[in-house]
């Protein structure tokens, strides 16, 4: 469905820009329709970006700047508890990628 012009594509986010439904559902389909320097703006824009750690974390694996995924990924660590199952998948990410074999999930 093609939006008007000069509507907003998120009406709901232009009525009410602080809604946190609407805006975690925005994330999600930005990086569901893999738009990732999107999903980054919109993450930067948020003003509360520390919620999305994950996101960003992953948003900037699948662009691969993966050195710059490991250090949001390690802020996190230190934060998290151990067992985080959302945490232990971004890291089995990062060592999937070629060429950083010096990298390995801390146990």
């Amino acid at each position: 469905m093609k939006c008007r012009s000069n509507l907003s594509p998120y009406p709901v986010l232009r009525l009410d820009p602080a809604d946190v439904d609407a805006r975690q559902t925005r994330l999600f389909l930005l990086l569901q329709t893999e738009q990732y320097d999107a999903a980054l703006s919109f993450i930067d824009s948020d003003g509360n970006g520390g919620n999305h750690a994950y996101q960003r974390t992953y948003s900037l694996y699948r662009l691969q700047n993966e050195h710059e995924a490991r250090k949001v990924l390690n802020d996190i660590k230190g934060e998290k508890v151990d067992g985080d199952r959302g945490l232990m998948h971004l890291e089995a990410q990062l060592v999937r990628v070629p060429h950083h074999h010096d990298y390995a999930p801390s146990r």
